[in-house]
This record gives structure tokens, sequence and C-alpha cells, in this order.
């Protein structure tokens, strides 16, 4: 057996450890790296999915007050055309009026079959008289006896009201109607942009918004999509479908996740909402937790390095010793 063949013998040893062990480091290494990404953007997930149905919750319980609230509004009109056409026979510009106060409404008209205005609490628009497809005239000449309009601007002042109408026997029917911004100053806390902006005060979140069924963007706490219809082909297949759908997406320059789940009222879909929240923070811990365990296992990696090398470096001062001449270099007796 000669010097290199020692040397080569000696040397195996020693570097098929280190190969498995490096290979080892690297594979420890990236699985590691993986699994931490995996297991907090799994919980950022999860966290948004569960932020998503709590608001979707919230939605749905405030279209359901919005409901009530309306209704109730609705039901007090019509209290307030009943009591009205009650007091039919003493009728006038002054009795109106004294009925407006009471009933706290803003105008009150009435008319007589033709549909003209005979009599007003604010003393306007007498001898108004309703034309073919307005809807004064749609109502009177409808076989309705009672009627509640949706909020509209008012043909002759441009103003928005709410109005109410009520038909008595003998073709004469009333008019009661009640100012939109007193309406929606009581219905605003139901509005769609105000309760998502109260959703993202608490901070939790980066962006929230409503889609229609038809992908138009009803609300937004960024008022610049409001309106805006969404493009993306696996949100619009998983608002099709009614699924729950989440991805990783890039806005303005940071990642963010987005997830979708869908808005239900009185078991039928209203809507999608959408909830944003950034993944800086996320990624952040994944940085900081990726680095700590990377310098760990530098750490054991460095050690076993310097144990094997440790390990040759002895075992090759024995083979000088035991089969080379310590003074000349040269094999001994035993070599």
């Amino acid at each position: 057996m000669n010097k290199n063949k020692l040397k080569a013998v000696d040397l195996k040893i020693f570097i098929i450890p280190l190969v498995i062990i490096t290979g080892i480091f690297l594979g420890v290494d990236a699985i590691m790296i993986k699994s931490i990404k995996n297991y907090y953007f799994n919980h950022m997930k999860e966290e948004s999915l569960n932020f998503a149905k709590s608001y979707s919750h919230s939605l749905t319980k405030a279209s359901e007050a919005y409901e009530i609230v309306n209704g109730l509004l609705e039901e007090k009109l019509l209290v307030a055309s009943k009591m009205t056409v009650s007091s039919y026979g003493h009728h006038s510009n002054e009795v109106l009026t004294e009925l407006a106060n009471n009933l706290k409404v803003d105008e009150i008209y009435t008319y007589n079959p033709q549909g003209e205005i005979i009599y007003s609490n604010k003393g306007e628009y007498l001898g108004w008289k309703a034309y073919e497809e307005h809807p004064v005239y749609d109502f009177m000449i409808s076989n309705s006896r009672s009627l509640v309009e949706d909020i509209r601007q008012d043909t002759e002042s441009g103003v928005y009201y709410k109005y109410a109408y009520l038909k008595l026997f003998d073709g004469h029917f009333v008019q009661i109607g009640v100012l939109a911004d007193k309406i929606q100053n009581f219905l605003g806390a139901f509005e769609m942009h105000q309760l998502l902006d109260e959703m993202k005060k608490d901070g939790v979140v980066a962006q929230i918004y409503f889609i229609d069924n038809d992908f138009n963007v009803l609300g937004s706490t960024d008022n610049e999509l409001v309106g805006r219809k969404v493009t993306n082909r696996e949100v619009k297949t998983a608002i099709d479908t009614n699924e729950e759908y989440g991805f990783i997406n890039n806005l303005n320059g940071e990642n963010v996740y987005e997830v979708f789940v869908p808005v239900y009222f009185q078991d039928k879909k209203i809507g999608t909402l959408c909830v944003i929240q950034s993944l800086k923070d996320t990624e952040e811990v994944v940085r900081q937790i990726t680095i700590l365990g990377l310098v760990t296992l530098s750490i054991i990696y460095a050690s076993l390095l310097y144990g094997l090398t440790s390990t040759y470096n002895k075992n090759k001062k024995l083979i000088n010793l035991a089969y080379y001449d310590s003074l000349t270099g040269l094999p001994n007796k035993a070599y």
C-alpha cells in the first residue's frame, strides 16, 4: 500500500459523510423555509377568511336592519296618509299644515279625481295637474288604493322625497312626502360605504369592498374602486359558483392576501365581500424566523464540519506518526 492510497482511503472516510451532511443541511434548509412560509401564510389565509365571514355576517345583519327600518318608515307614511284621509271633509291649506307638523312629514297634498292639487300644507303647487307618465298620474289611474314609492326626485322642485299615496272612495287622493335627507340621515348608518368604513376602522384589514352579482363594485373603502367591474377570471368563477376564494396579489407594490366570501340575505345571495390584508407583517415574521432557523442550522452544520475536520487532521497526524519517520519524513519499517 503506497502513500497516495493511504491518503485516498483516509479522505474517502471523511468526504462521504461531509457530502451527506451537506445534502441533509441543504434539504432541511429548504423544508424549513417552505414549512415556515406555509404555516404563516396558511394562518393569514385562515385569519382573512374569518374576518371576511365576520364582516359578511355584519353586512347581512345590517341589511336586515335596513329592511326593518325602511319598512317602519313606509308604515309611518301610510299611517300618516290614513290620518290625513280621515280628516278629508275638513281639508284646507291650514289643516294640512297642522297635520304635517303633527305627523312630522314635509309635504301633504290633496288631489281631486282629475289629479289636480286642491290643497297643500305649504300653499304651493295649487292647481298643478298630474300628466301622463308622471308617478302621480300612474298611481291615479292604477287600481291600487295605496302606494309607497322609493326615494325619487320631485319633478317640480328637483328635491328628493319619499312619497306615499292613499285614495278615497270618491276618487280624491292624498300624497304625503318626507325629505330624502331626513331618511338618509336616519338610514345612513346602514349605507354600504359607511358600513365598510366602520369595518376598516379597527386597522386589521387594509381594504374592503362589496361586489354585486354582476361583478360591479358597489361599495369600497377605496372610493376609486366604486363603479369598477371585476375582471379576474378566477374571482368571477368563484362569485358565479358561490365559493369562498383567496389568493396572494400585488397591490400598489405591496403583497396582499385577498379573500372573497359570498353574502346572503334571507337565503338569497346579494353579493360578495372582498377583504384585503397586507402581507407585510407576515413576510417580516417569516423572514426573521427563517433567518433564525438558518443561523441555528448553520451553527450545527459548522459544528459538525469542525468535528469532521478535527478528526481528519488528528487521524492524519496518527498516520504520519505510525508510518513515517519524524525526522526525515520517509516511510518507516511499519509502513
